[in-house]
This record gives structure tokens, sequence and C-alpha cells, in this order.
């Protein structure tokens, strides 16, 4: 048979039913026969299925298939080599034992094929899927573990009991699986009573980092909770935003036991490094109305924060979306007010740095560090003839904050900081009919999109600018040329026009 044909069709239900219903009206057994193991040779797995499917039996046949399979498996487990066809055909003609060998020491290339298979596996093999699921287990509990989980839960099956009980203990002392698959395990038989040892609870009490799941865990096991061990270690390092919103809520579902220790233990995180431990701290201190108590230890920033939180709804905060979304938020807050102190704490200092170029009104300077744009220093500002590339030291005369730049000046550099004085006029603001020196970053092929063009010493991608369509040649366009301003679309977004 033209392997190019099977290749093409085969996947084909339709086509594979037909091949089945084919291979059974050979009068001629020796015939039938032959059929099937040609159709081995390319697909051991239709093959096999010839077989299952028809009224005849024949062991012969079937141990030539089986061979034929067991011959491709050996490839798979030598060079890793993945065959479908013969591992589906083994289940099909119920030797699942020849492939279970499989599922230990597998390859990582391996690992998808043989965790999507464990449906069909267990579904073929009904029958004996206990003993399956605990050899598979016993090979790899870490890898396939979740795969078992998700086929009875999607199945109208339940997992024996004997099989469940064996199963529950040897996978919570084993730290390799995620703590949630070895969670929704145990949530196969919650009509189930395991009695495990309190030493074994505790120690993998301490690794759930859900709170849906701690919760579950304590209800199924009845475990004698101490929450202020608990929480000691869970917070003796860093925690994620879901470890955030577990303690938050834990702490909220024991009030009663922890009222307590509620001041403590927020003394204790608030000094942590870790930033989740910090926001978490300061959630406590608005949601317990602890302000005042803490108002002359937290920082600035802190404070700032906290007068944020207090614009939220803390009775939405048990909402995990929510919750995620707040932490994202006073994260973004909190960066925005340490750029904002970083940049502000520049004034008043003299630097040495060095002139890139002029733009408008300004010399373009290079930048502090990683503070914002590069530096404007006004031409007013200057006490000597300067050109581009040049080395000069400078006192920063302004910060604006708003748009991250640092505005300099050469003539003041010998004041006192209370003295500094900076023109607001020198603010580098585009107005309608402003003149820009630019240079053509690139044409588009369908001109009617505009073309980009980059102002000259712009500096960091500040500003961008498009030429409008009134443009009468292309082709007259400079590599650097003078343009006006004819529409603001944002600060940072103008279209020109050629002067």
């Amino acid at each position: 048979m033209d392997q190019i044909i099977i290749d093409k069709y085969k996947s084909n239900p339709a086509w594979s039913e037909i091949v089945k219903i084919y291979s059974d009206l050979f009068d001629d057994s020796n015939q039938r026969n032959s059929f099937i193991n040609e159709i081995g040779e390319i697909d051991t797995f239709i093959a096999a299925q010839c077989i299952t499917s028809s009224f005849q039996t024949d062991l012969a046949l079937e141990d030539e298939i089986i061979a034929k399979a067991e011959l491709k498996l050996k490839e798979f487990k030598i060079n890793g080599i993945i065959e479908p066809s013969a591992y589906y055909a083994m289940i099909e003609l119920q030797k699942s034992e020849n492939i279970l060998g499989l599922f230990s020491n597998c390859k990582s290339n391996q690992l998808p094929f043989l965790k999507s298979s464990i449906q069909y596996l267990l579904d073929s093999n009904k029958n004996k899927s206990s003993i399956i699921v605990e050899e598979v287990i016993e090979c790899n509990p870490s890898c396939y573990l979740k795969a078992i989980n998700d086929y009875y839960f999607s199945a109208n099956d339940l997992l024996d009991e004997t099989t469940y009980k064996n199963i529950s203990k040897k996978i919570l002392i084993d730290p390799s699986i995620k703590p949630t698959h070895i969670i929704n395990f145990l949530r196969l038989r919650i009509d189930v009573d395991l009695f495990i040892e309190e030493e074994i609870l505790n120690a993998f009490l301490s690794r759930i980092s859900d709170y849906n799941d701690i919760v579950f865990f304590i209800s199924k096991f009845n475990v004698t909770f101490d929450l202020k061990n608990y929480l000691s270690k869970k917070t003796a390092s860093s925690i994620s935003i879901k470890e955030c919103f577990m303690i938050f809520n834990l702490i909220r579902g024991n009030e009663q036991s922890y009222k307590h220790e509620i001041i403590s233990f927020i003394e204790k995180i608030i000094k942590n490094t870790d930033q989740n431990l910090q926001i978490l701290a300061l959630i406590l201190i608005i949601y317990y109305k602890k302000t005042n108590q803490f108002r002359s230890s937290l920082t600035t920033d802190q404070m700032a924060t906290l007068l944020f939180l207090s614009t939220y709804d803390f009775e939405k905060f048990n909402d995990i979306d929510f919750f995620y979304s707040a932490i994202h938020t006073i994260k973004q807050k909190r960066t925005e007010n340490i750029s904002e102190n970083k940049i502000s704490s520049y004034y008043g200092k003299k630097i040495k740095t060095k002139v890139l170029s002029k733009w408008r009104y300004h010399y373009i300077l290079n930048k502090i560090d990683d503070i914002g744009k590069p530096i404007l220093l006004p031409f007013q500002e200057t006490s000597e003839l300067i050109n581009i590339d040049d080395e000069i030291n400078v006192i920063i005369i302004y910060v604006d904050k708003e748009n991250q730049r640092l505005y300099a000046s050469q003539r003041q550099i010998n004041q006192e900081t209370k003295q500094l004085y900076f023109d607001r006029r020198h603010i580098n603001t585009i107005k309608i009919g402003d003149s820009i020196i630019c240079k053509v970053e690139y044409i588009r092929n369908d001109i009617k999109n505009g073309i980009r063009l980059t102002p000259k010493g712009g500096g960091n991608g500040s500003i961008r600018c498009i030429l409008d369509k009134s443009f009468q040649n292309i082709e007259r366009l400079a590599k650097v040329e003078e343009f006006t301003v004819k529409k603001i679309i944002n600060p940072s977004l103008v279209i020109v026009s050629q002067v």
C-alpha cells in the first residue's frame, strides 16, 4: 500500500473506519492477514484497530502487530523518537503493561506526548486504571500528577479509594511536586478520610501558597493551625503577590485569635526589603486603621502609598483578580514616586557633562545615569561659547518631574541652592508655529501614512514628528531640514509641514 496515501488519510477518522471495514471483508484469511500486516508496516495503530474491530480472532496476527509495535517503541526508548501509532497500538491490543516503562526516565522531548496520552490510556483500561495510575505516578509523580488530576476531574469515574490513599501518602512528602497539584489530587476524593502524621501535614502546610488551597487542606485534615508560627515562617523571605493575598485573607479570617499579634506582625514585615511584604504591611495598616500608630516610623514613600491605598474598597480585596490589579497599580505608583524623588535629588547639584547637540532654544547635554531624558541647557544660561562635544560644568536649576527632565545652568554655577533661579519660559514645550530642525527617519512606501521625522537633538525619543500630506515632492526632502509645527497630537507627537 502506498505510504503517501496512508500518510494523507490516516488522520481522517472516516478513512480509518473504511480501512477497518475493508480488512474484515476478505474471504481468505491469508489475504486479510497480509493486508493488515501491510497496514502495520506503516501505521501499527490502524492495524491494531483492524484486529480489535473484527469478528474474527487471530492470535498469531495479533502477536505480529505487537512485535511490529515493540520494534518501533525500542526506537522511542533509545532515540527519543516518538512513534504514537506503536504506543496506541499497544493500548488498543490491551498490552498497556508493555508501555508503562516508557513513563520512567523519559527524555524531556517525550514528556508532552506521554502526558497527553494518559487520558486515552486510562479510558481504554478502566478495569485496571487504578493499577496504571499507581505505576505512572511511581515513575515520575511531579511530571504526571497534573495529567492524572485532569483526567479524573473530567471523567465520570472515581479513583479507587485504596489507590487514592496510597498515592496521597507518597505525594505529600515529595517536595518535587507542586503543592497545587497535590491539593487537586486530594480533592479527587473529598469523601475519603486520610490519616496522615501531623508532622507531615505541618511540613506540607508551609509549602502552600494559595488561599483556597490552604483553607481546603485545613478542612480536609482538621489541622490545628498555628497562624502566628505559619506567618513567621512564610514571611521570613520574599513572597509572591499570590502569597500576599493568602496571608491577608488568613489574617482577616482569624481576626479574633490573631488581633493581639497584628501590630508586631506589621512592625516585622514593614522593615523587610521585599516590596510585596512592605505593601502587605501598608494594606494591613489601612485595613486595621493603624495609620496614626505607624505614621512617625513610615517613609515619605510609604505615607504616599498609604494615602493611595485609602481610596480602595477593602471589601473587594477578597477577590484575587482585584487584589492583583491593586498591587500592580500600587507598585507602579511607588516606582513613579521613587523616580520623582530620585530626579528631585539632583536639584542644586553640580555635574560635569558633555554637549550632544542644539535643539530649538537649548543645548542638549548628556543625561545623568538612568534619569529620564537628556539635560537641557537654555542658551540664556550659558557663560561661554559652547561647541558640540564640549565637556562643561553645570548646575541643575530646575526639575521637571512631569516630563522627567532636568534643566541646567552655567551662569549660576557658583550660586547657592536657595538663590537658584529658573525662567519657566525655558521649559521645553512645543507650540504650533515653532520651527524644528528634523532629520528624515524613514519614508513609508505608502506615502498617505506620512513621513516619519526625528527632531535633531530631540534625544531619547522624547518627541516624534510626522510630515503632513501637503508636501509637494518627496525628492526635495533633504536628510536634515527645518519644519514648522502645524498640529499637536500629544506632547510627544506633532504634525509638521515644510517651511
